[in-house]
């Protein structure tokens, strides 16, 4: 729902939140070598994405490469060391990062995605205490071409 509804800068602090989300993950699950690579290696797959999207035609997504290539560095030293402080200057300059989108987010700006369908959703209870899911959905849905 909320990469919907989503502006073109949401969409980069969405990914930030998922390299910073993944990050935190590893650290936490630190001493499960497969949970901590998994989720090391994630957040490296969407920071490699943001490498992906810039548009090397202006200046600035140079200076972001070179930022971006310092963060994915620091992710794959922690990733083989386990180093602490890899991981804190990962994580402070992917906030730094994240916070920057934010605020430059302009919520007056139109979602990504046109014509997608509203979502209302809720719980109800079926026969037998079973927890059922609702969505409703309208019979105009989708991308419009």
């Amino acid at each position: 729902m909320r990469i919907s509804s989503a502006t073109r800068t949401e969409l980069v602090v969405i990914n930030f939140d998922l390299i910073i989300d993944y990050l935190k993950e590893a650290h936490e699950n630190s001493s499960d070598e497969k949970t901590f690579m998994f989720n090391v290696r994630k957040s490296r797959e969407f920071l490699r994405e943001m490498k992906l999207a810039l548009n090397m035609d202006y200046d600035i997504s140079k200076e972001y490469l070179s930022a971006y290539r310092h963060i994915d560095k620091l992710e794959a030293a922690y990733l083989f060391s386990k180093d602490e402080t890899k991981y804190s200057q990962a994580i402070e300059l992917l906030e730094k990062f994240r916070k920057a989108w934010s605020e430059v987010s302009d919520p007056d700006n139109k979602p990504v995605m046109h014509n997608t369908e509203q979502m209302y959703a809720g719980l109800t209870y079926g026969r037998g205490g079973r927890l059922n899911e609702y969505v409703d959905t309208q019979a105009n849905r989708g991308f419009q071409a």
